[in-house]
């Protein structure tokens, strides 16, 4: 029996294709998809660095805008806290000069006998009443009017009970919660108290009273706040006779 080698196999073998050309392949290029994709992406990003911009550009816009809002504010703010506190001085100021140079008014013996000294620049009313024995009077700067509800300084003389005026005045300064201060005080020569706050409605309105034979001499001002200093001028300047 012969054994056949196949290398020495001379029968035809079976048909091969050969090997297509590469340049014969329908292979996509990569790069055909690659530069839109970039360019998509590139926009993207540069509209996103484009709202940033807008974002930062308005936030600082913002941020100057109220910046000199506030500036503006607080030189409003500071231009009217500095006109006030002038404002403030020159009053205190012109009342001293007004206090220095004084009429000097004398009641009827009838009704205590006392003296006041009201500032020559200021207006004077007075209500005497004889009869009652009692006495009103209000200064104000300038005009005054009867209709008004604040004034200057007032003056009343009114027959009442003193320690009871006292005790009723204490009970309101208690119950005020410290809107309403007490304390003591002298004029010519004689014991009294002073109560300074909330007296009536809101007004910071300040009372001086003093016993007065058997009456009460109340020394007022209806703005605490501006005329305070020319209470006391007018009350340690007055002479009351017991």
């Amino acid at each position: 029996m012969d054994i056949q080698n196949p290398l020495n196999n001379s029968s035809p073998s079976p048909a091969q294709e050969p090997l297509p050309e590469p340049s014969g392949l329908q292979f996509k290029d990569p790069s055909s998809k690659g530069p839109k994709v970039f360019i998509i992406a590139g926009g993207i990003l540069a509209l996103l660095v484009v709202v940033i911009i807008i974002f930062i550009v308005s936030s600082n816009n913002n941020k100057a805008a109220t910046s000199k809002l506030d500036l503006k504010t607080e030189y409003d703010l500071g231009y009217k806290e500095a006109t006030s506190a002038l404002k403030a001085q020159y009053d205190k100021d012109l009342i001293i000069i007004q206090g220095k140079d004084p009429i000097l008014y004398t009641s009827p013996p009838q009704l205590g006998s006392f003296e006041v000294s009201i500032p020559r620049t200021w207006s004077w009313l007075i209500n005497p009443n004889i009869d009652s024995g009692t006495f009103t009077g209000k200064a104000d700067p300038f005009y005054i009017l009867e209709v008004a509800t604040t004034h200057a300084f007032t003056l009343d003389l009114a027959v009442i009970n003193y320690q009871a005026k006292i005790t009723e005045m204490d009970l309101q300064a208690k119950n005020s919660q410290g809107k309403i201060t007490g304390s003591d005080v002298t004029v010519s020569g004689i014991a009294g108290r002073r109560y300074k706050g909330l007296l009536v409605g809101n007004n910071n309105s300040e009372v001086i009273i003093i016993p007065l034979r058997e009456k009460v001499i109340t020394f007022g001002t209806d703005d605490a706040d501006k005329y305070s200093d020319m209470l006391n001028i007018i009350a340690t300047s007055a002479k009351l006779t017991p």
